[in-house]
């Protein structure tokens, strides 16, 4: 039976990805799956408290996992447009995103250095991700302190929460409804994402006859 070279290339380079996966010692990339990914804003001012929240960001892992453990978190960004932040009024948002310089730097970042993992439990494991976040063009070093949950589907969840103030990232706690309303410089952020493994990308056959 004659095999399309077509089919020989797939066939190969399928085989090159899994001896790839396993060589690697179970590390995978993931990706935050926008559907389930989800950051909240939490503010005090000198009226009530306020949040803000944003949907369907975008991000990339890179994880060892074997044998039902997290051994290791290599890799993490995490880009959230400023723009998709949204609060109470419409008001407020527009007030917020002139504070968090939207039109100069349209989007919040974070990117991994280093992470600490253990075990908190059966498929449960505290994470302590140390990085950089970068807010209206500055950026700070923190620690995000998360917990992440390996799923039956063999996505993980995460969830987790920093504190931040404003100041640190040169940005003038907004004020709101004439300057009655004034914003805490202290900001709480919770976020909860899925990861889902990424497929293994097959190359494409450049110069090889399909036929």
């Amino acid at each position: 039976m004659k095999i399309s070279n077509a089919a020989y290339f797939f066939t190969i380079a399928a085989t090159l990805c899994v001896i790839s996966s396993q060589v690697s010692y179970a590390q995978s990339a993931y990706r935050i799956d926008p559907n389930s990914a989800r950051l909240i804003l939490h503010g005090t001012s000198t009226l009530h408290g306020w949040t803000m929240t944003a949907r369907g960001f975008t991000g990339d892992a890179v994880l060892v996992v074997d044998s039902g453990t997290i051994e290791q978190l290599s890799s993490l960004n995490v880009t959230i447009p400023v723009r998709s932040l949204k609060g109470e009024n419409s008001e407020m948002d527009e007030n917020a995103y002139t504070a968090l310089k939207a039109t100069e730097f349209s989007e919040i970042a974070f990117q991994l250095n280093s992470a600490n993992i253990s075990p908190h439990g059966k498929d449960v494991f505290a994470i302590a991700a140390h990085g950089n976040v970068f807010v209206a063009g500055v950026a700070k070093f923190i620690t995000l302190d998360a917990t992440a949950r390996l799923e039956r589907d063999s996505t993980i969840s995460i969830t987790g929460s920093t504190t931040l103030k404003m100041s640190d990232f040169q940005i003038q706690p907004p004020s709101f409804m004439l300057g009655a309303m004034k914003t805490g410089n202290e900001v709480t952020l919770e976020f909860v994402v899925t990861l889902r493994k990424k497929a293994c990308p097959l190359p494409q056959p450049f110069g090889i006859p399909l036929a």
